[in-house]
């Protein structure tokens, strides 16, 4: 498998034998995060040494003040093997890289424009494949450049337009809320009445769906959907419009649009699943929610015992709400042989606030982490934030800024999509404060378990570990609703 790599400017193309297309390029993908992170190939080797011995996917090492980012983008440890190999053969070993172009450049566009910006991607290669010999490598650069902001422009406009759709339908009232609350401050009248908007069913679902696909096609991760209906039918697939999951087009695309015939082992495991989906949500969730209810609708009336149970009787309804239709729906497309993405995978038997996001609703925050987290952390403004307070307070906080500046924001993003209110944004920034807390606490944190002996593998403390973030997520989760 042929691949393209560029380094400040310069091409080259790669060989890599490994299993799987898709799978090496988000092994560059992963790599290349950590080189513009400053991380030198040996960490990175190291990295994905401790990966395979500790079995931690997906999981940021830190270890001698680097900050390593291993497997993400869901690289494999073959893969980053593979590319890693890739870099040590080049001339671009321990330069910092970005793989594919433009992969690494935030951009998001409309639906109406995303089979224009593949198009202009398409005229590009063309264009150089045919006039290669005429073309010098300035007029080559040049070309590329005006191509990148005709694209660029599309970009912007498509981003404003969707994320504009959005706020107006979602935010629009919350906004003049506040609007008018600041002016009765200022002892002006109201500057707007509330708009009385209905928003589209499913609007932020199937809004970040489509976001995700348009932002890989101008990555060119996947090609442009010329067909409008079949791009629709990933878009507004109805069993996930609702509560998600947040499919990526890879996944999902290729398997709306594959024949599928009739299998008597789906049926029955598609069925066996929907009603597990339905004794959770019908027998656990709605028997719990009347109780939970009256707790928090007279929370003051209510002891503080009472209130506490209240508490975790509502993590337990949330829960069994959420995941039963989770599992109600990907029962019903194992049904009609689709796999959709899962969602949960045990939570509640995490061990930090951070695992516990990576288990509970899934896509969406690998949603956040692909086109948000990544995107800001590896931006200039972070790099150069990073740079400023390493030569003030050294390497290691240097390093660490960058992260912190994009759990920030995905954190305060996140709260404001769950909800267009103080309270939700609040509880995004509670998040993102234990988050951010334990990064920086984390050498720390390693220094206090040698000093006390305590072994990683013992029962008794992986057990003491789950027990506090069930008791912290219970009680982060409450906040928005009192």
């Amino acid at each position: 498998m042929n691949f393209r790599v560029h380094a400040f400017g310069d091409e080259m193309e790669v060989f890599i034998p490994a299993p799987g297309m898709h799978m090496v390029y988000n092994a560059l993908a992963a790599i290349s995060v950590g080189y513009l992170m400053g991380v030198k190939p040996a960490k990175m080797q190291q990295a994905l040494a401790m990966f395979r011995n500790a079995g931690m996917r997906q999981e940021i090492i830190k270890r001698d003040g680097y900050t390593v980012i291993a497997d993400c983008y869901n690289a494999g440890p073959e893969s980053m093997e593979a590319a890693l190999q890739v870099l040590a053969d080049t001339p671009t070993q321990g330069r910092r890289i970005a793989v594919l172009g433009d992969m690494l450049e935030l951009g998001v566009c409309s639906p109406a424009e995303h089979y224009r910006i593949g198009r202009l991607a398409a005229q590009q290669q063309a264009y150089l494949k045919a006039n290669k010999e005429q073309l010098s490598r300035e007029e080559k650069k040049a070309y590329k450049a005006g191509n990148k902001a005709r694209r660029k422009a599309v970009m912007i406009a498509a981003l404003l337009l969707n994320f504009g759709l959005l706020a107006v339908f979602k935010y629009g009232d919350f906004v003049l809320t506040q609007l008018n609350r600041a002016a009765a401050l200022l002892g002006s009248g109201p500057v707007h009445g509330p708009l009385g908007l209905i928003a589209p069913l499913g609007i932020s679902f199937y809004t970040f769906q489509s976001m995700g696909y348009l932002v890989d096609v101008y990555w060119e991760k996947c090609a442009p959907e010329k067909n409008i209906a079949r791009m629709l039918l990933f878009v507004s697939f109805f069993p996930q419009i609702i509560q998600g999951p947040i499919s990526n087009f890879s996944q999902l695309a290729p398997q709306l649009y594959a024949p599928h015939s009739f299998s008597a082992a789906r049926l029955g495991s598609g069925l066996q699943r929907m009603l597990w989906g339905f004794f959770k949500k019908l027998v656990i969730a709605d028997t719990l929610a009347p109780y939970v209810q009256a707790v928090f609708a007279n929370y003051t009336e209510y002891s503080g015992v009472a209130v506490l149970v209240g508490a975790f009787l509502y993590s337990a309804q949330i829960y069994a709400d959420f995941s039963g239709y989770m599992d109600i729906v990907c029962g019903l497309c194992e049904i009609w042989g689709i796999q959709l993405a899962e969602n949960f995978q045990r939570p509640y038997f995490s061990k930090s606030i951070a695992e516990y996001w990576r288990r509970w609703h899934i896509t969406l925050g690998e949603w956040f982490k692909t086109y948000l987290y990544y995107p800001v952390a590896v931006s200039h403004f972070a790099r150069n934030a990073g740079k400023r307070w390493q030569k003030r307070f050294g390497g290691s906080v240097g390093k660490t800024i960058p992260a912190t500046v994009a759990l920030l924001i995905v954190w305060l993003t996140t709260g404001l999509w769950h909800g267009a209110s103080w309270a939700y944004i609040a509880w995004g920034g509670v998040n993102g404060a234990f988050i951010i807390f334990s990064l920086w606490m984390e050498p720390v944190y390693l220094r206090w378990k040698q000093a006390l002996h305590i072994q990683e593998d013992c029962w008794l403390w992986r057990a003491f570990q789950t027990l506090r973030t069930f008791c912290l997520v219970t009680v982060i989760k409450v906040l928005p609703e009192v």
